[in-house]
């Protein structure tokens, strides 16, 4: 066989296994979301969790891993801000397995916009697939009540004043028409 030939046959054949390979280890798509926009500390919320196996074959999706990045703390003998989802089912090719997890935003100091990183460990040979999500956190002003109330008494106050400035006024207002009215007859 002449040698262009041989080359020619031989990128052929690595550009087929390589694209078959690729189609078989190809990771799954996967989409999360939150059921709100932002969140106050101590709030509860709700991840929502899609795992889409696009492959050609059946993918045994293990479990699904939950960092919330920021929130991780050593409390009460234990670690919090993680949470695992025990899985264990395979998932058909077009196949979707979903799962909803309720979370809590801390109402201590960990209490921020965090990063969540979600590990999915599969049959496929590869490493974890790894997906991240981001929960934002709205932080109340820390003197809001005392504001709020300085603008009620400034509000009570400026309508006060205004009485106080309108009463004059009409009463002077009203005697330079009953003077005039006294004066034409």
């Amino acid at each position: 066989m002449d040698s262009k030939k041989l080359v020619l046959v031989a990128a052929v054949a690595m550009l087929v296994i390589t694209t078959r390979a690729y189609s078989q280890t190809a990771p799954p798509m996967i989409a999360t979301w939150t059921d709100k926009i932002d969140y106050s500390p101590g709030e509860t919320g709700t991840l929502y969790v899609r795992f889409y196996n696009d492959r050609a074959g059946d993918v045994e999706l293990n479990r699904i891993t939950i960092v919330f990045e920021s929130w991780r703390a050593y409390l009460n003998g234990q670690w919090e801000g993680n949470q695992t989802i025990e899985v264990n089912q395979t998932i058909a090719s077009s196949g979707i397995y979903q799962a909803d997890t309720k979370f809590t935003v801390p109402s201590d100091g960990r209490a921020k916009t965090t990063s969540v990183d979600l590990f999915f460990e599969t049959d496929i040979p590869s490493s974890p697939t790894i997906w991240s999500q981001t929960v934002f956190v709205t932080q109340t002003p820390r003197y809001n009540e005392q504001v709020t109330v300085l603008l009620t008494v400034i509000t009570i106050l400026l309508v006060a004043c205004t009485v106080i400035v309108a009463i004059p006024l009409f009463i002077i207002g009203r005697r330079i028409r009953t003077m005039s009215s006294g004066k034409a007859s």
